[in-house]
């Protein structure tokens, strides 16, 4: 056990000695506010890991905004934490979702599901997102003969 003497320096203010070294209480007040700043930092992280380790699957705001609605019909773009399989088509398909194309190389899966079972799809285990399938269309920007060298 560490022994600590106080020893009076009036030059340099009260020095305390802790084994073999000396420190002023300037710098014993630094090293606790250098302690405290690391643990506030450490617990910091570690409750921010924690919450986000507990976030669930997520619903797209575009489909949040239309749960509400009980009848009907919408496509959907299901994400996976791992690779669907049979079962996960399954799962979703005994909640009235028909599989329209699967994509394992992404981990997702195209479905056309009914809008009342949304919130019950996030409940499958594995479901990591659900996004509605957004219609695209190619733009061109017509290069002349001009601008190409």
């Amino acid at each position: 056990m560490k022994r600590s003497f106080p020893i009076q320096d009036g030059a340099a203010g009260i020095k305390t000695k802790i084994g073999r070294q000396t420190i002023t209480q300037e710098e014993n007040k630094m090293k606790k506010t250098l302690r405290l700043i690391v643990i506030c930092g450490l617990t910091l992280a570690v409750t921010n890991t924690v919450a986000w380790a507990q976030q669930g699957p997520a619903l797209s705001t575009e489909l949040q905004s239309i749960t509400t609605a009980t009848t009907g019909t919408v496509e959907v773009l299901i994400q996976f934490y791992k690779s669907p399989a049979g079962a996960q088509h399954a799962a979703v398909e005994a909640l009235g979702g028909t599989l329209i194309k699967a994509m394992p190389h992404i981990k997702a899966a195209h479905y056309l599901v009914p809008i009342s079972s949304l919130k019950a799809l996030l409940k499958l285990p594995n479901v990591k997102y659900i996004s509605s399938n957004r219609r695209l269309k190619a733009s061109f920007d017509q290069i002349t003969d001009g601008t190409v060298h």
